[in-house]
């Protein structure tokens, strides 16, 4: 090998050497009482994470819909889905939940409007349920379910 491809290929690792190196940050060894501490530190938050799980799994989970659309027999979907799970709530709904408003959700809804007279029949001098979910029926399951009795408590 000739004198300056050596001299080249020297050059070339130092200044490459150079390079790479700035780079790399000072590697330095912890103590063991630093390590102790760092330890510590750890198992504090950890504490402190698991007093918050704790803290948020103890919180019910509140469910809550705004009812806004007239329900009767016939009518399927995620409103009377939302429907059946309030009454399911109120104990007036026993089955499983269908999402098709058929005679039984009808005769539940009957119950919680009967349950609820005073709101939701005499305003229209109805003593009996209908069984239709209307302004009044609707009215009263926001008061108990709506988004903003979630935000309230």
């Amino acid at each position: 090998m000739s004198c300056k491809k050596f001299i080249f290929a020297i050059s070339f690792l130092v200044v490459f050497g150079f390079i790479f190196n700035l780079g790399a940050p000072n590697v330095k060894a912890m103590t063991i009482a630093e390590l102790q501490t760092m330890i510590q530190q750890l198992q504090q938050q950890i504490a402190q994470l698991q007093k918050q799980l704790a803290e948020i799994q103890e919180k019910p989970v509140v469910w809550s819909h705004d009812f806004n659309i007239n329900l009767r027999i016939g009518n399927s979907g995620a409103e009377v889905t939302a429907l059946q799970t309030a009454l399911s709530k109120e104990g007036l709904y026993t089955r499983e939940v269908t999402g098709i408003f058929d005679e039984y959700t009808a005769s539940a809804v009957v119950g919680f409007q009967e349950k609820n007279t005073s709101e939701i029949l005499t305003p229209w001098g109805l003593e009996r349920g209908t069984g239709f979910v209307g302004k009044t029926t609707l009215a009263k399951l926001n008061e108990l379910y709506g988004y903003e009795v979630e935000k309230a408590e």
